[in-house]
């Protein structure tokens, strides 16, 4: 493997992502794989832009005497002894016995490749050993170490930097990947870095200096891009390693708003060329969408007619559609999905519908066939579970266009389903969908750019929307149509769980009802104090013989899990079990009740969706939280504030307050593209500062935008533009 030398670089023309991983000092035959499959790492950019978890300060070096026990810190040893003891056959152990300067004894004990470590420590010998010291057991004096690691006298920058611990992976140690960390650190510092932010009228970032502060402002331009890098890497000793884990140093602030800048310019640029791309251009007004909304036995809500006449403009403007429509679950997202089906259709052309589910799909053919075939619309299926003389069948009438309307799951975009001339693609639970299947859905018609509608129950905070969707037009309902009952949320301790059964019990023999309960666990763990579905399984049949119940889990095959559900939506079930696994599911109108075990390890957002799952019919419908008796006083609060909002936008905000976790970005931020170092749930005030900034920017200064984007987002512009 070739390898490139320091004075092979060319500091003025070398980028970060131009040289590969396979050039970089350290990395061989053995390990190449495990960097790029394993760490996503394939070139110096993305390798020095992978950054320690966490940090250790091996600069000083302490008697045994000195170290509080259960301290992690690097002694000095004189080696006076050693041996191996054989546990079993493929088990043998180093104990190694060592003195301080003080002569205070240490027992060193080595578990796993003693053979390794033998051939590294001689007696008589001094070393520097890094790991935990304790007190020896059972009444002997001195002190024990096991597993210390040995440090090399040159290792961290001479002493002078605190050493850094990178997220690992099976097969390469943390001393491998620091040290090809270390010489890709070295090649950076030889290469030229132009510092590409602006020099004028760059906003002050906020970032909290120390966990309850008040905000800070930081002046970027006063950091460089290649300083605050090698730092981060490195940081002098003194630095607090707990502000940069916790975003509150400047350097990683420094960073992380570069690349916010650089996605949201990335956004707006895949943006502009959509709106270049040819399309389908269809005529507003459409006598058919108005005579279906006509023949609706309600009224449309305003927040759904806005929906719809964005839609409206967007298929008649020329330019390529990319609309998200957001809506809490019943909030009637599937109405402006069947009139804009009806509006491409009325123009003589094919639209789809794609579902994440080969239930969810047939309850959405269900809907719109009974929608659209009364006004002469043909509507197809398309599923992977379709036999070959089937698929055929579907396929001939999708290629002819006697299918106007198909509906399906990801089988949609197999290379077997052929349109004759697909203008409209609409996405159910968009953030189920990675946009690789974006782009396949495009592939099916060659002569325009498709007309792309997506649809999501998992509301963003609208803090980070504007950063999240920049490439998107957004389009919110936040209203539900008339007659829908909010579903009334209460708190129970598990101590009542038996009083909340027999309640339960009431209503499912006496009442009809159907009841959802829900565990995070599948099976019981020694490691979390929860109750797991087999438990809940396996007391509910005791408690409620008579009771006809089901199980479903994430750890069943496709098929089964839909079974389950088909089952339970016939009514063939009276309760369904499940894990979190029914987030996103199917309509059961009849059911009424959810009760949710251990909402505590589950994030609000994440408790609305399953709250979601009831309130579908015309009965009073309730979700009981019931929550382990020894969660603190803030988890109780953080319930509460979910108890007395239905509101989903109000609940992600909060839940980005209270988590700070990236659960409800993860759900809304699918597909390839991500971020490197930023977190948008923690990150939400760099990204309000810069949303508005990056669209003056792009314009202003497109050479600089231009340049933002290749250092940050050169390999992702396909999937922007999908």
């Amino acid at each position: 493997m070739c390898i490139i030398t320091l004075s092979q670089i060319n500091p003025m023309t070398t980028s970060l992502y131009s040289i590969p991983i396979e050039k970089i000092k350290g990395i061989t035959k053995t390990n190449l794989p495990k960097f790029k499959e394993n760490l996503g790492i394939h070139n110096l950019g993305e390798l020095v832009m992978y950054l320690p978890r966490n940090y250790e300060d091996r600069t000083q070096e302490f008697t045994l005497a000195e170290v509080t026990p259960g301290n992690k810190v690097c002694v000095k040893i004189l080696v006076i002894g050693k041996y191996k003891k054989e546990i079993s056959r493929n088990n043998v152990r180093l104990i190694v016995n060592g003195v301080d300067i003080n002569g205070d004894t240490v027992l060193i004990t080595y578990f796993s490749s003693a053979n390794w470590y033998d051939q590294k420590l001689e007696v008589n010998q001094v070393y520097s050993l890094f790991g935990i010291v304790e007190n020896n057991l059972y009444g002997q004096t001195g002190f024990k170490i096991n597993h210390p690691e040995i440090l090399e006298q040159d290792l961290d920058s001479k002493g002078k930097s605190l050493t850094p611990i990178y997220p690992s992976t099976s097969g390469l140690k943390q001393d491998t990947i620091r040290k090809v960390i270390n010489n890709g650190l070295s090649m950076l510092e030889q290469l030229e870095i132009p510092e590409l932010l602006p020099a004028n009228g760059y906003p002050p970032i906020p970032y909290c200096s120390s966990p309850g502060a008040p905000l800070d402002y930081l002046d970027i331009n006063k950091l460089s891009f290649k300083e605050s890098l090698l730092k981060i890497h490195h940081p002098p000793v003194g630095t607090s390693s707990q502000d940069i884990i916790n975003r509150s140093n400047p350097w990683i602030v420094r960073l992380i708003s570069e690349e916010i800048l650089a996605r949201q310019l990335s956004l707006i640029e895949a943006k502009n060329i959509l709106r270049k791309l040819p399309c389908a251009k269809i005529a507003a007004n459409s006598s058919l969408v108005q005579k279906i909304i006509a023949d609706l036995p309600y009224k449309l809500t305003d927040a759904q007619l806005r929906a719809y006449r964005d839609v409206e403009k967007d298929l008649a403007s020329g330019n390529a559609m990319l609309r998200l429509i957001q809506g809490d679950v019943g909030c009637g997202k599937t109405m402006v999905a069947l009139l804009s089906l009806a509006h491409v259709v009325e123009a003589g052309y094919q639209a789809a519908c794609i579902a994440p589910t080969e239930i969810l799909a047939l309850q959405l053919y269900d809907n719109i066939k009974n929608a659209l075939v009364p006004y002469g619309i043909k509507v197809g299926f398309v599923s992977g579970r379709l036999g070959v003389k089937a698929k055929r069948l579907v396929n001939e009438d999708i290629k002819a266009g006697n299918v106007q309307v198909v509906v399906g799951t990801h089988a949609v975009f197999s290379e077997w389903v052929e349109f004759k001339n697909l203008a409209l693609a609409v996405i159910d639970e968009q953030h189920r969908f990675g946009v690789q299947q974006r782009l396949e859905i495009n592939a099916k018609q060659k002569e325009f750019k498709i007309h792309t509608l997506m649809m999501s129950a998992t509301p963003a905070p609208r803090s980070i929307a504007m950063t999240l969707y920049a490439d998107l037009d957004l389009s919110i309902i936040d209203e539900l149509p008339p007659g829908r009952m909010p579903v009334e949320t209460f708190m129970l301790s598990n101590k009542r769980r038996h009083e909340l059964i027999n309640r339960i019990r009431y209503v499912i023999n006496y009442e009809n009802r159907q009841v959802y309960w829900v565990c995070v666990l599948i099976e019981e763990n020694e490691n979390y104090n929860a109750h797991s579905a087999i438990q809940a399984l396996e007391l509910m049949r005791t408690q409620m013989p008579e009771v006809r119940i089901g199980l479903i889990h994430g750890r069943m095959k496709d098929q089964e899990k839909e079974e389950v559900m088909l089952a339970f939506k016939n009514h063939e079930l009276d309760m369904l079990i499940a894990t979190t696994v029914i987030e996103v599911g199917v309509n059961v109108p009849n059911a009424s009740i959810m009760i949710i075990e251990n909402p505590e390890r589950l994030g609000l957002s994440q408790i609305h969706q399953l709250r979601g799952r009831v309130g579908r019919g015309s009965i009073d419908s309730s979700c009981g939280l019931l929550y382990d008796e020894s969660i603190s006083q803030s988890t109780k609060n953080r319930l509460q504030i979910f108890k007395q909002t239905n509101d989903g936008f109000v609940i992600a905000e909060e839940d980005m307050k209270l988590r700070g976790s990236g659960d409800i970005v993860g759900t809304a931020q699918s597909g390839e593209v991500q971020f490197m170092l930023s977190d948008l749930a923690k990150d939400h005030l760099i990204a309000q500062t810069i949303s508005a900034f990056a669209e003056n920017l792009y314009y202003n200064e497109p050479e600089l935008a231009a340049k933002l984007i290749n250092r940050w987002d050169a390999n992702k512009q396909q999937y922007l533009l999908a």
